[in-house]
C-alpha cells in the first residue's frame, strides 16, 4: 500500500532553477544555441535512495521545442542506468539541441518514488514538484518551421499555453 503521508502529503517543494552556459550565469531569454546548457537546481531534500531498490527518487529534465515536441530527456526510472536520481545537481542541454531564434521550454521534476513488487510486477507512484521555465535562443531562425511566440505545451502541467 502506498502512503500520501499526512497533510498536504508528500510532493517535494519548489523547485529554483540556475542556467549557466561556459560556467557564467546565462539569461533564459538569451541562450547562445553554440553552446551548451547548464541546467542546476535547489537540492532534492527529501530524496531517499530506495529500500525495496527498483528505483530511487528521480530527477527528470525536459527539454521541448517550440512544437511542444520532446527533444532532450535525462532518463527514465529502471529503463535508463543513466537517469538522474535525488543525488543529482545539474544537467547538461547539449547545443545541438538548440536552434537559433526560437523560443523552447525546459522543465525540471523532483519525483519521490514509491515502488513495490507484485507477484514479480514492479509498481512506482510518485509524489512530484516541477517548475517550468521558458527560454528563448538567440539568432536568426533557419525558417524550417514556424514556431509560435510561447512554446506549444509537452505536459499535461503546462495549462498557461496552447497544446499541439
Amino acid at each position: 500500500a502506498f502512503d500520501p503521508g499526512p497533510g498536504d502529503g508528500r510532493n517535494p517543494g519548489p523547485i529554483r532553477l540556475s542556467l549557466y552556459q561556459d560556467g557564467m550565469s546565462a539569461d533564459a531569454d538569451a541562450i547562445d544555441p553554440a553552446r551548451d546548457l547548464v541546467v542546476e537546481w535547489t537540492p532534492f531534500e527529501q530524496g531517499a535512495d530506495d529500500p525495496l531498490g527498483i528505483a530511487d527518487d528521480m530527477i527528470y529534465v525536459i527539454v521541448g521545442n517550440c512544437l511542444g515536441e520532446e527533444i532532450v530527456h535525462s532518463g527514465h526510472a529502471i529503463s535508463d542506468g543513466d537517469a538522474l536520481t535525488f543525488r543529482a545537481t545539474r544537467f547538461t542541454v547539449p547545443a545541438a539541441a538548440l536552434r537559433p531564434g526560437e523560443p523552447f521550454q525546459l522543465e525540471v521534476e523532483h519525483s519521490e518514488m514509491d515502488t513495490g513488487r507484485e507477484r514479480s510486477i514492479e509498481t512506482i507512484v510518485t509524489y512530484a514538484a516541477t517548475t517550468f521555465l521558458d527560454i528563448r535562443t538567440i539568432g536568426e531562425p533557419d525558417g524550417s518551421r514556424a514556431c509560435p511566440r510561447v512554446a506549444l505545451a509537452m505536459d499535461g502541467g503546462q495549462t498557461d499555453r496552447p497544446r499541439r
